[in-house]
């Protein structure tokens, strides 16, 4: 059987049970006599697998972790295996089980990986809610933060995303700063669309505190200057964001010449020296962007990939240029 042909799942499965044996191996002087056929079990699963039956080492390992209730790292271990599997009903039941367990750090693992399980199935409700308990445990409290932040962007609730975000430790809010600008923008184009152009405007001078480059923080400016009737301010401010993100250009162009005569739309193609040469706008080609980091294409902009999640990853399909910024 060759390694590169073995499912990552598998690969996993035969990782655990050389660690369980090991393991046993090391403890063996301290285990009683009559549990001396532990590795029976483990080098029976070990053989199932080595032979592409991969069901039934499945279900000796589960067989033994059922009957050895006390060796809670093989149910969780067991858990995680079902969880990548696709059978959420399955690690959820375990882990619901380890809860009740006496030992607090098995409890607490066991609540975070509930959220997992969760998560997986798509249930953001139940996610949240275990996620939120994890935050109270110093082990788990940065990875459930960070867990926690995703599921509310997928359920678009920024203001409790931006909530998190304020209760990460300062190295996670640094690395993060950028996702609370786009948090804060994502906050101010709901106000634009209420009319609400001041509190707009609040968000967007927030939103550049944490991150001054913000290509789409020039670009509601732009938008806010427009309906104050600022045209000249409204031009400076979709040069930044041009100037901050090219990919923009393809994307917004017509919209940033919009209601512009033809000597105003040159005289603002001339101050971005890649468009010098269009006359208008109909001068871009079809618009196609790519993600830089899992490779999605798309004909529309986005802030955030649909595929990985991830903010500020779309370029212009055939551009080198790849952004920096892979944030969740």
């Amino acid at each position: 059987m060759q390694l590169e042909t073995v499912p990552s799942f598998m690969l996993l499965l035969l990782a655990f049970l050389v660690v369980a044996v090991a393991a046993w191996v090391l403890g063996r002087r301290s285990i009683p006599v009559r549990r001396v056929r532990l590795p029976r079990d483990y080098l029976t699963a070990l053989n199932h697998l080595v032979n592409e039956r991969f069901e039934l080492a499945t279900e000796v390992i589960e067989r033994l972790a059922a009957s050895r209730t006390e060796q809670a790292d093989i149910q969780l271990a067991l858990g995680s295996l079902f969880r990548r599997r696709g059978e959420v009903a399955r690690a959820s039941e375990i882990h619901e089980r380890l809860r009740e367990s006496s030992v607090t750090a098995i409890r607490e693992q066991a609540t975070f990986e509930l959220g997992l399980d969760y998560l997986a199935a798509g249930l953001l409700d139940r996610a949240e809610l275990y996620f939120e308990r994890s935050t109270s445990t110093a082990a788990y409290r940065e990875l459930a933060l960070d867990r926690l932040a995703w599921v509310y962007e997928q359920q678009r609730d920024f203001a409790s995303a931006l909530r998190v975000w304020h209760e990460m430790p300062v190295a996670m809010r640094e690395a993060r700063a950028a996702t609370a600008g786009h948090y804060l923008c994502e906050l101010a184009q709901q106000s634009l669309l209420q009319g609400e152009v001041e509190r707009t405007r609040t968000l967007l001078a927030e939103a550049r505190t944490y991150d001054p480059d913000s290509a789409r923080a020039f670009l509601l400016d732009a938008r806010v200057a427009k309906r104050l009737g600022t045209i000249d301010a409204s031009r400076v401010a979709w040069r930044r964001a041009f100037l901050a993100n090219p990919s923009l250009r393809e994307a917004f162009l017509d919209e940033a010449l919009q209601d512009a005569d033809a000597e105003t739309r040159l005289a603002f193609l001339a101050t971005l020296p890649e468009l010098r040469h269009l006359d208008s706008a109909a001068g871009i080609t079809a618009n196609r962007f790519r993600c830089g980091g899992c490779g999605l294409e798309s004909v529309a902009w986005q802030w955030r990939c649909p595929g990985c999640r991830c903010w500020d990853t779309l370029v212009r399909s055939g551009s080198s240029q790849l952004s920096p910024r892979l944030m969740r």
